[in-house]
């Protein structure tokens, strides 16, 4: 983690796996930034209904050495985001509109701006070769991530991947059962905590397939298990104030970078274009 980096969309991305006490504190440092800048251990525990120990052990557990280290990078951040609250208003109400899509705007432009920065590419590059190898490309998520998934599926299709992405989680674990090694299980969940992707999981495992995760939780028991982790930056508790997962933003942008890079996996990139307008517009002729 970049120390001096972006401390909220951090607490962002690991609240769902904090403990109680944690989730407090961090619920505490979205809610008042600012205030805990500068304030010291103890002061945020009495705030926070926790201990000391608790506040410190919440600031290792965003890999920061001290709560001192924590508080200074929370600091830079701030620093970083008071020009764009003041211009925005920094909340989402209709006595705003214009004010909130500016607000909106900028935190999906900070998720787009992190996800790229914490890509690494001979990572990535490994996973779209497995992409492009793959006999069969599994698509897997729940609820939410199952509309992202089928659009993973259809764009891989279009590039000569055979993907599919099954319309239920029950379907998508039968499915998982037929898994191989040549095959690919990509998993799509910005919270890494489904219960439902276990047994797809085990599946996968069963059979020695490689295990792509796109999440905002890399630190999760279910992506300590992928073979392969793309980190898609989520901000969604920070605009809406609760863990509310409803941005397709960052997953459908690693979903449109991974497309773009099968696209020069192709030889021939313009007969590649000319099936795919002959499959998707041939339809224009009865027009």
């Amino acid at each position: 983690m970049d120390k001096t980096g972006d401390v909220l969309s951090h607490i962002c991305a690991v609240m769902s796996s904090l403990s109680p006490s944690e989730k407090a504190i961090a619920s505490y440092v979205l809610d008042h930034p600012s205030n805990v800048a500068t304030m010291t251990v103890r002061d945020l525990a009495a705030e926070t209904g926790t201990s000391p120990a608790s506040v410190s052990r919440f600031a290792r557990t965003l890999d920061y050495r001290t709560y001192s280290d924590m508080r200074l990078a929370l600091g830079i951040s701030i620093s970083r985001a008071s020009g764009e609250e003041k211009a925005t208003g920094g909340k989402v109400a209709l006595d705003d509109v214009e004010g909130s899509i500016k607000y909106v705007l900028s935190h999906k432009v900070k998720e787009l701006a992190e996800t790229t920065s914490l890509i690494d590419s001979d990572d990535f590059a490994a996973v779209v070769n497995l992409l492009h190898n793959a006999n069969l490309v599994l698509v897997t998520g729940v609820g939410n991530s199952i509309s992202m998934g089928a659009n993973a599926a259809f764009k891989f299709s279009q590039v000569g991947v055979r993907a599919f992405c099954p319309s239920t989680t029950e379907a998508m674990a039968s499915a998982a059962t037929n898994l191989t090694e040549n095959d690919v299980l990509l998993v799509i969940s910005t919270s890494g905590y489904s219960k439902r992707l276990v047994n797809i999981f085990d599946s996968a495992e069963d059979s020695n397939t490689p295990v792509v995760m796109i999440t905002d939780s890399p630190d999760t028991p279910l992506a300590k298990r992928a073979t392969h982790i793309i980190r898609a930056v989520s901000r969604d508790r920070a605009i809406v104030g609760s863990e509310i997962y409803f941005s397709h933003n960052s997953i459908n942008f690693i979903i449109e970078l991974l497309f773009l890079f099968l696209v020069s996996c192709w030889d021939d990139p313009i007969e590649l274009n000319r099936i795919i307008s002959k499959n998707l517009m041939g339809d224009r002729q009865y027009s």
